[in-house]
């Protein structure tokens, strides 16, 4: 199971709040934050992280998205920082791209070489630093069992199992299209239930005294 474009912002959005030198974290269009003029909560400060989309394709069984990634801070009167703006920003990016091939999308990155490209001027605050592009590549399997649909036959003999989890602990494997009835002994619990080792569900019942758990895709 492919990781979700959300998955994707917020392990973009741990960093830029991990990171000491970067104050504020925004995904979109550029156009949103370049002459933002945000105010409140909502007020950008700088030095600032921007992701921005770029595309998303399906090639030969393998998903692939890209991002352009923003790295920039507020250019004082007369250009007095702009140079250190783009120095503290580009050590922010490698910083950025070390996380990316040694983190959790580590085996995503579809290169470790990336070209750090300069801007200053940029948008009514004057912004100074450096944007990358990078691309993430999953696996995709074209796998009818996870569509959230109903009255359209499927091929469940293809699925692979569900994973059953009584408050934590293992209780069994069902087959996709298969129905599991649970008879637990009693006592307030959770059901869980794991496809491909992704909780999809997770259901507090009462007791578990009579519970059923129908498996329709995996």
């Amino acid at each position: 199971m492919i990781q979700t474009l959300n998955q994707h912002i917020k392990l973009f959005s741990d960093f830029a709040t991990a990171h000491k030198q970067i104050n504020s974290f925004d995904f979109g269009d550029p156009w949103e934050w370049y002459n933002s003029n945000k105010e409140g909560t909502d007020k950008l400060i700088y030095p600032a992280m921007f992701v921005t989309p770029t595309s998303t394709s399906v090639v030969n069984g393998l998903h692939t998205r890209e991002y352009t990634i923003f790295f920039c801070d507020l250019v004082r009167h007369a250009e007095q920082n702009e140079n250190d703006a783009l120095s503290d920003m580009e050590l922010v990016a490698l910083d950025f791209l070390s996380y990316l091939v040694k983190g959790d999308l580590g085996s995503q990155v579809g290169s470790t070489d990336a070209n750090l490209n300069p801007f200053t001027e940029r948008g009514t605050d004057y912004l100074a630093g450096y944007e990358i592009t990078i691309t993430l590549r999953q696996q995709f399997e074209y796998e009818d069992c996870a569509i959230p649909m109903s009255g359209i036959s499927i091929d469940y003999v293809s699925c692979k199992p569900a994973t059953i989890l009584l408050n934590g602990t293992f209780y069994a494997n069902v087959a996709s299209g298969g129905q599991l009835d649970i008879t637990a002994g009693g006592g307030a619990g959770t059901i869980n239930v794991y496809l491909d080792g992704v909780l999809q569900s997770s259901t507090p019942s009462a007791n578990l005294d009579a519970e059923t758990v129908n498996i329709l895709w995996t």
